[in-house]
């Protein structure tokens, strides 16, 4: 016996689920939305007036319309609106917007919802009836309490284009920009120039100023060489200088007591000693050798840091060089090497 019912039990649950699902899927997503549930039959009772379209745009029309009504009643609310805009295609009236408004409501697109149900109110085609302006009254209401209204100051010119759409948006009839509930990025630009942006987060209801401000003109910066630049050294020029110039002195010096010594000598009288001489004698040679080569020495070293101090100042804050100077001093002489 528990085994026959229970067969019978399952088969009974199986059937009140199915009624309420069904019922759910025939019935609107919200219960506080108006549904267009009685637009087919109006319209089918609804006489053409004179001089109307063609049977057959009649016939189509009807036929979008029944079938974006039955759309909408199965909770298909995307598919309803496209049908319910080609129906609005072939004849533009009140009830056809009024459609289009109620489904963008039903997706969450208040703005687009704000603009149709709007409309509907106010187009004498087709215009609506009195129950069905109080059921758009009441949804323009709700939808205008999820949208923000925003008075924007763009510079003069410039189109708007919102959270990166390839189209530009139009303002309303009032000259407000209409987003829906989120965060947005509303661009200005012009002939293909980005001319500001700026972020705005949509709480609901708010009517608001919103300010583009003009991007700031890039600047090109000055070309600056990239060649390393160094202060001048004029340090290793004055050393030698100096050097030179302490030689030139010594050098002088010997040469002085070289020849000196050489006159002495050359001249002294006949009959002196030459004890007295000898000394002198030895001497004049060597003295006026190194005297001799103190003074080269010092004629170069002292050249070579002019040549050094002239570089310098030449090329102090220009390139950085490589310049090689190189002197080297013997007892037999002077070797002066260098690359400038």
């Amino acid at each position: 016996m528990t085994s026959d019912l229970a067969p019978s039990i399952r088969g009974c649950r199986g059937v009140a689920l199915a009624t309420l699902v069904v019922m759910s899927a025939t019935s609107p997503a919200r219960a506080d939305a108006p549904t267009p549930s009685s637009e087919a039959s109006e319209e089918a009772s609804t006489p053409e007036p004179a001089a109307s379209t063609p049977p057959e745009s009649s016939q189509a029309y009807r036929e979008t319309i029944n079938a974006a009504v039955a759309e909408f009643a199965e909770g298909h609310h995307a598919e309803a609106r496209a049908l319910f805009r080609r129906a609005h295609a072939m004849r533009p009236n009140a009830r056809t917007l009024r459609g289009i408004g109620m489904c963008a409501f039903e997706l969450r697109e208040y703005a687009e919802a704000v603009r149709a149900l709007s409309a509907s109110l106010t187009d004498t085609r087709r215009p609506l009836t009195d129950e069905q302006r109080v059921q758009v009254e009441s949804a323009l209401e709700r939808a205008n309490a999820f949208v923000g209204r925003f008075e924007v100051d763009a510079p003069e010119g410039a189109l708007l284009f919102v959270d990166g759409a390839a189209a530009p948006t139009e303002l309303e009839a009032d000259g407000t920009l209409l987003l829906t509930l989120g965060a947005h990025v509303v661009a200005a630009r012009r002939d293909d120039t980005s001319l500001g942006e700026v972020r705005v987060e949509v709480r609901g209801g708010e009517r608001e100023p919103l300010v583009i401000a003009r991007e700031r003109e890039r600047v090109t910066p000055p070309i600056v060489d990239a060649t390393p630049t160094r202060t001048p050294d004029l340090v290793p020029g004055i050393v030698l200088i100096a050097s030179g110039g302490a030689l030139l002195l010594g050098g002088a010096i010997l040469f002085g007591v070289g020849l000196s010594d050489a006159a002495t000598v050359e001249g002294a009288r006949s009959g002196t000693a030459w004890s007295t001489l000898e000394g002198a004698y030895g001497r004049a040679p060597v003295l006026q050798g190194v005297g001799a080569a103190s003074l080269g020495v010092g004629v170069a070293l002292a050249a070579t840091g002019g040549i050094l101090l002239g570089l310098e100042g030449a090329t102090g804050s220009a390139h950085a060089r490589t310049d090689v100077v190189r002197v080297e001093v013997s007892l037999g002489g002077l070797l002066l090497r260098g690359s400038f």
